[in-house]
């Protein structure tokens, strides 16, 4: 049953989806050069808007979400008229080549340490080829079987957890009702340095902060990338989020920016901010949706009250 679902679902990902994630789920289909920001390559099995917790996978319902609205901002379109199972298809198919990519990822770096090209080439200094290739062939033969094993042992219980209720993310506390006041609390909560929101986003939440012009290293090579700005650990540039647009990737309920905030937006330099008590969490929540309606983004936190209609402010006061 289950492989026959995959399998349907491989046929509808190659009709609708392999075009910009690729055949094999790498990003890199043939219209993806063309698109900004790139689609996701699935490899590494890390998914950036999710309902779980910041150490846990993708849900079943968070690609399942995406898949039905879309993600807006990007290329990413809704296909909310699919058929339930045809969804439902697509996303086994995406979660088997997340999977794959990242067993394989892993298995490479078991390999790479002692047998990579330039792990061979540091070796051949003082060992023999021959000794190294028999090595390997003694490694493939007897130790390979325990590390696959191990490998995906290791994949199936966490792509398990992801749809567990503990993985998912519960406020603790109902939402703060939008107010002024819970607004400015929010926008000192962004500006405050525990949080240091402005650091990326800007002080007036415009996505244009110090961060955006400085010049980061690649964690992996720990060499700076020759772009300053941000990057996602699929080495693009990101720029932070101008809160001024109201377009939020990851959905603009209320509960989506709690997630954002809780979460942090996983592979990206967001991070998570879940030891923030949640009272806190929903403060900020309110306050990044009224920036978009205010007079002067960012400026207080507060909206403006209307002007006072001409026929008032021309009235007598009263004991004139």
């Amino acid at each position: 049953m289950v492989g026959a679902v995959i399998q349907s679902g491989r046929v509808l990902y190659m009709r609708h989806c392999s075009h910009c994630h690729g055949t094999a789920g790498d990003g890199n289909g043939p219209t993806a050069q063309y698109l900004y920001p790139r689609p996701r390559d699935y490899r590494h099995g890390v998914f950036k808007f999710t309902s779980t917790n910041d150490m846990s996978k993708v849900s079943r319902e968070d690609l399942l979400r995406v898949l039905r609205y879309g993600i807006p901002g990007t290329y990413m379109p809704s296909f909310l008229l699919m058929k339930d199972e045809e969804l439902t298809a697509i996303v086994e198919y995406v979660r088997f080549l997340s999977m794959r990519g990242e067993f394989e990822r892993k298995l490479v770096n078991e390999l790479a340490s002692d047998y990579s090209e330039e792990a061979v080439e540091s070796r051949l200094k003082d060992e023999q080829r021959a000794d190294i290739v028999g090595e390997l062939a003694k490694f493939l033969a007897e130790d390979v079987p325990g590390v696959v094993d191990g490998i995906g042992a290791e994949l199936e219980e966490s792509w398990v957890a992801a749809d567990s209720d503990e993985a998912k993310i519960v406020p603790s506390v109902p939402r703060v009702p939008d107010s002024e006041e819970s607004r400015r609390r929010g926008r000192e909560l962004y500006l405050s340095k525990t949080l240091n929101c402005a650091d990326c986003h800007g002080i007036d939440g415009a996505g244009n902060g110090p961060q955006t012009v400085a010049f980061e290293k690649n964690p992996i090579t720990n060499v700076p990338y020759d772009e300053p700005g941000l990057h996602d650990v699929w080495d693009n540039l990101n720029q932070p989020r101008n809160l001024h647009t109201g377009i939020f990737r990851g959905g603009r309920r209320p509960i989506d920016l709690f997630c954002r905030i809780h979460a942090g937006i996983k592979g990206s330099r967001m991070p998570s901010f879940k030891n923030t008590p949640h009272e806190d969490i929903w403060h900020i929540v309110n306050y990044v949706l009224s920036i978009p309606f205010e007079p002067e983004p960012g400026a207080t936190g507060v909206a403006s009250a209307p002007a006072a209609p001409a026929t008032e402010a021309a009235a007598p006061a009263a004991g004139e």
